[in-house]
């Protein structure tokens, strides 16, 4: 198989006509050696080198009958802007415009918050507890309004304001974290590894979206942390950042 894994579980979900009986499972033993060279695999591990590695493969019939799925009531987002010094006017408005898409698909019932960061997170939009707020279109164009507002400065500790952004909504799980920024970090964790093990200490896991802005930022290191609940692409327009925002919700 060419599967590659990223994670100790994995779950496929596919829409087609079993060849299962009804209470049969398939089940299969695979013994995988990444190479040494793959940069997935080193991005996705923190690994330089290969290890090999057992996974179970197993396949299972989903009975429409037999199974209640019921759709999450809402959505929780924390979306945090990193405007350090490093980050020109030109990435920033750019930046805007991702999370001014993102929070346009949002309905009332969707809970936002809205962060700009640098060495710590600040709340944008009016809103001072330390919890999502109703995705009112009043507290939306607050939020946007204070981005623009928002002078670039300072260093980048992606680790703080990415638990800033995750405190906003890992109260319990299902919480969705967007970094929007270049991805390099100047302080506190530096490396993806590092990272990852600070993510790890969150209380509740969210699901971590990473949109690497400009041709130059560091989309390995935010693909790699984002994985493997969520992903990570680059934007280098408003184009993309339209595309990117409707890819990520």
């Amino acid at each position: 198989s060419d599967f590659e894994p990223r994670s100790d579980f994995t779950l496929e979900l596919i829409e087609v006509e079993s060849e299962l009986e009804e209470d049969e499972v398939w089940l299969v033993t695979s013994v995988f050696e990444p190479l040494t060279t793959s940069s997935a695999y080193q991005r996705a591990t923190g690994k330089q080198s290969a290890e090999k590695e057992k996974y179970f493969f197993t396949q299972f019939s989903l009975r429409p009958e037999k199974v209640s799925i019921e759709p999450v009531e809402r959505l929780r987002l924390a979306v945090v802007l990193d405007l350090s010094a490093a980050t020109d006017q030109e990435l920033a408005d750019l930046g805007t415009t991702i999370v001014d898409d993102l929070l346009r698909q949002l309905g009332p019932e969707d809970r936002m918050a809205v962060l700009a960061g640098d060495l710590k997170v600040d709340l944008m939009g009016g809103a001072k507890d330390a919890a999502a707020a109703a995705a009112s279109e009043d507290l939306k164009e607050a939020a946007i309004e204070a981005l623009g507002r928002r002078p670039t400065g300072g260093a980048t500790d992606i680790g703080e304001i990415v638990a800033g952004a995750a405190a906003q909504v890992g109260k319990e799980p299902g919480g969705v974290v967007v970094y929007v920024g270049d991805g390099f970090p100047t302080v506190g964790e530096m490396d993806l590894e590092s990272l990852r093990e600070r993510m790890g200490r969150l209380p509740h896991q969210v699901r971590l979206f990473g949109v690497a802005l400009g041709d130059e930022s560091n989309l390995d290191l935010l693909d790699g942390l984002s994985r493997p609940g969520g992903f990570a692409g680059r934007v280098s327009n408003r184009s993309e950042a339209a595309e990117m925002a409707y890819r990520i919700l």
